[in-house]
């Protein structure tokens, strides 16, 4: 296996994206705090694949930058075919939150945005309601 990692801060953040090279041909990649982006393509085919570990920030002005950030990347790569997983600290609707002000924040409207302008599918776990919990 092949690895790509981002170090957490204490309890906050730490993303790690692993590969076989024997299956997946390692194209390009980034690090940042907040993400991890590689374009791959499956050995012995020509698609290519941007795969992305997000760990999104807490902060309004922070979470808009890295929905901008994230676009762009996609934006970079127009050919490949993309998955975007991991934590981006927002949600779509309110079926995604339990307790707390049950309304949708302006970070909500901007993530919806760009699952939109990124031409992204928001895909729903089958086996669970909430993906986390906060105790």
């Amino acid at each position: 296996m092949e690895y790509l990692e981002t170090t957490s801060n204490g309890w906050e953040g730490g993303l790690i994206i692993l590969w076989n090279p024997q299956v997946i041909q390692l194209l390009s990649s980034e690090v940042a705090r907040s993400y991890i982006v590689i374009e791959v393509k499956v050995v012995g085919n020509s698609k290519t694949y941007l795969c992305t570990n997000v760990y999104g920030p807490q902060k309004l002005e922070d979470k808009l930058l890295f929905l901008r950030t994230l676009l762009n990347l996609k934006l970079r790569h127009p050919q490949a075919k993309a998955i975007f997983g991991g934590d981006f600290n927002m949600i779509t609707t309110l079926t995604e939150k339990r307790g707390g002000i049950r309304k949708l924040n302006r970070d909500s409207e901007a993530f919806l945005d760009f699952i939109k302008s990124a031409n992204l599918v928001d895909v729903f776990p089958r086996s669970s309601v909430f993906t986390w919990n906060n105790k």
